[in-house]
């Protein structure tokens, strides 16, 4: 992945200039995946169908918050059944998939439709470029019938990149957040935040409560892994920013860690100091969950 710090350092006017309402943005849209899914990759039979990703989002209860909109404007994704899924929209088709050396990918396995454990699914275009972000540390189970966990990685952040022809009409039908493009460099952007994560500091059982919640929509994997008691993973901090693409580093945190963010700007802030930056990456790294990908063809 390049990088270019020489042209576009953090310190730099980033000032946006906002396409003109009512006219036609044509840019690229960023869905940027913090927290806890299970994607399913789809490939239907069809003739001339590059498939599309289902994302399920497991039910934490009070210890996760839903959320899908611009970053730090983020609202509350509302309660969803199975058959009514969220639908991204006004997006071009691509054909990228994860890439399993760089994720963990289970081959041969899908969830059940009917497992309650369900919060809501979205169902999104297969996109033209996936970057996968904050890799995790080596998972540690009890036992692993799949070979594919333990003692691998995974990334906790995905974002899935579309090409558009107009930023004004995309959406994710059902949610009323609106969207807003913006423009970086002459180019267009859309970034769409999703999020399902705790948004404060949870002790050490939630990483494993997480992961289960995960295991238990799918039906072969139920009595096949289980983490060591205790397990947490931690993640590594993104720091990089991405101009050719349309985001940077800080908006791949946790809310975690977006809170301790927010609480330093807002001491400034209350003295006018708005222009300030800060750095939300804390002296101890995150605890963050870890979302999992299946081949579903």
């Amino acid at each position: 992945m390049h990088h270019d710090h020489a042209d576009h350092s953090p310190s730099e006017d980033h000032s946006q200039d906002e396409p003109r309402p009512g006219c036609p943005v044509p840019g690229w849209v960023n869905v940027i995946f913090r927290g806890l899914f299970l994607f399913v990759e789809r490939r239907p039979p069809q003739l001339g169908s590059v498939g599309y990703i289902e994302v399920v989002i497991p039910d934490l209860g009070s210890e996760h918050v839903y959320r899908a909109g611009n970053f730090l404007a983020e609202e509350t994704l509302q309660r969803r059944g199975m058959p009514d899924p969220y639908f991204l929209s006004g997006v071009k088709d691509g054909n990228e998939t994860f890439d399993d050396k760089a994720n963990i990918v289970l081959d041969g396995f899908d969830y059940d439709p009917q497992a309650p454990g369900v919060y809501a699914r979205l169902v999104v275009p297969k996109p033209s470029e996936i970057i996968s972000l904050r890799p995790t540390g080596s998972f540690q189970t009890l036992f692993d019938g799949t070979s594919k966990i333990h003692g691998h990685t995974t990334n906790s952040v995905h974002v899935l990149r579309y090409a558009a022809d107009d930023l004004c009409k995309v959406s994710l039908g059902g949610h009323p957040a609106p969207l807003t493009p913006f423009c970086y460099h002459g180019q267009h952007f859309a970034n769409l935040h999703v999020i399902s994560e705790p948004d404060h500091s949870l002790n050490a059982p939630h990483t494993v409560h997480g992961f289960h919640a995960l295991i238990g929509l799918i039906p072969k994997l139920r009595t096949s892994v289980e983490l060591v008691p205790g397990f947490q993973t931690t993640v590594k901090p993104c720091t990089e920013i991405y101009p050719d693409k349309g985001f940077a580093g800080i908006e791949t945190s946790t809310l975690a860690e977006l809170h301790h963010c927010l609480t330093e700007t807002g001491k400034r802030w209350r003295w006018s100091q708005a222009g300030e930056h800060c750095n939300p990456i804390s002296a101890s790294p995150p605890f963050s969950c870890a979302p999992l990908i299946m081949d579903g063809s």
